[in-house]
């Protein structure tokens, strides 16, 4: 009896156990499963030249992943973006050809997808409305914006040293490859080692639960979508700044620099 009430838990927690880990394996199973293909079909593929070109393409679009993925565990969505990354590029690149010291140029673009994070954050929780509607709304707003300020014009002319730091190489990796690692472990860190996580991981399960619980839920969704403004707009300045990343190996893109609101990235 003694020994079966022992075992029990033991045998009952175990398959519960293998079946998590499957789950959260499954991506990265499946990306093993791709490599191998790739490798056998061109014998290029898994050449430290063409991994590296792999990380330094997919960079941008993991920079927003990451903020979307916060927005997506309170239970909401942000549809504007990539609206936000293309209204933050243009202000950056408008500074910085215009003569604004580089790192005040960035900290405003930076500054400004926080602000337009911020904005979806308080239309959801303080106006009470969906975030489908809301992030769909600021899809067009921000891009309309961005679209006044340039008259539907490219902005020419970045600072030569401005694109060179963001196109340096560290042990290897490109600057953009480095910038996602340390953001990813940053979300992480938050996630499972911050109360600001636990809110938001409670937000996305219970929101009911939460609130009764006293977690402030309309802090928890602003920081949210406020981080998510901030990588976004990231994303837009390491896109403007390397314009590689988006035509990589197109002479055209590497010898005139340029940042358009109407760029097909965004």
């Amino acid at each position: 009896m003694n020994s079966a009430t022992t075992i029990s838990p033991h045998s009952a927690a175990s398959p519960r156990k293998l079946k998590l880990g499957l789950r959260e394996s499954g991506t990265l199973v499946g990306l093993i499963l791709i490599c191998l293909v790739f490798s056998f079909l061109t014998p290029t593929f898994l050449t430290e030249a063409n991994l590296v070109n792999i990380l330094q393409q997919s960079s941008i679009n993991a920079c927003l992943a990451i903020g979307m993925t916060l927005v997506i565990i309170t239970g909401g969505i942000d549809l504007s973006v990539g609206s936000t990354a293309a209204f933050s590029a243009v202000i950056s690149a408008s500074m910085l050809s215009s003569g604004v010291p580089p790192l005040l140029a960035t900290a405003l673009g930076l500054g400004l997808g926080v602000a337009c994070g911020c904005i979806n954050g308080l239309l959801i929780t303080v106006g009470q409305l969906q975030p489908f509607i809301v992030t769909l709304g600021t899809l067009s707003l921000f891009r309309a914006f961005a679209l006044i300020y340039t008259n539907g014009n490219p902005i020419m002319g970045l600072p030569k040293g401005f694109r060179s730091v963001i196109l340096e190489r560290i042990w290897l990796l490109p600057v953009p490859v480095l910038l996602v690692g340390t953001c990813a472990i940053a979300a992480w860190v938050l996630l499972r080692k911050t109360p600001m996580g636990e809110y938001l991981l409670s937000v996305g399960g219970n929101e009911e639960a939460s609130r009764i619980s006293g977690v402030p839920i309309r802090l928890t969704k602003i920081v949210a979508y406020s981080i998510n403004g901030f990588l976004a707009a990231l994303a837009a300045v390491g896109s403007v700044s390397a314009p590689g990343l988006r035509a990589q190996g197109s002479s055209s893109a590497a010898s005139a620099p340029s940042a358009s609101p109407a760029a097909p990235r965004w």
